[in-house]
């Protein structure tokens, strides 16, 4: 089974954590560099010289020597990681709305229903869904969607290596669950 994983960087993550079956690929590009490929003649590819350079630098397709494309034709599944999707989506959104349980001073009270709609709407703005729509309406073969995976607890304890790292670690905070307040 020829099995391709493409998305940004969270690619790497799966790849080391999972054992997949048969032939598997990587296409990825750092960052939301993904939302600027296009399907052309049943291929994959970045939409501009840029966005070409940074996936054939970093993709790995057995048996070709150019990286800068995906043939569409080549696999048996598909695999969109990360791209935005995350329990951040989530956590966001109910950052400024809440649900009657859980309401506060300051937040929106929405319905069950409104929720869930600002949650679909949320979701598919991100790249995964975008990408998975756009594989979709060129390929009759399973497409998986991954969320990107949460940094590790230790990840503060990280040495960073370069700018872009010590910016990384100066912003991240864990995603926190928010315990209902009842009020008698």
């Amino acid at each position: 089974m020829n099995i391709i994983l493409i998305g940004n960087s969270h690619v790497v993550a799966l790849k080391e954590a999972a054992a997949f079956p048969g032939c598997v690929s990587y296409f990825y590009a750092p960052g939301g560099n993904l939302r600027e490929v296009v399907v052309e003649d049943g291929r994959l590819m970045g939409a501009n010289e840029r966005v070409q350079a940074l996936l054939s630098a970093r993709s790995a397709i057995p048996g070709r020597e150019v990286q800068d494309h995906v043939v569409l034709a080549d696999y048996d599944a598909f695999v969109v990681v990360g791209l935005g999707l995350s329990a951040k989506v989530v956590a966001d959104a109910y950052a400024t709305v809440r649900l009657w349980p859980h309401i506060e001073r300051g937040k929106t009270l929405v319905s069950e229903p409104c929720l869930e709609e600002i949650l679909i709407g949320r979701i598919r703005r991100t790249g995964a869904f975008q990408l998975a729509k756009s594989l979709r309406l060129n390929v009759e073969k399973p497409i998986f969607v991954v969320p990107q995976p949460s940094p590790l607890e230790g990840f503060k304890t990280i040495i960073p290596k370069g700018g872009l790292q010590r910016s990384a670690v100066k912003l991240w905070r864990p995603c926190q669950i928010m315990a209902p307040t009842h009020r008698q």
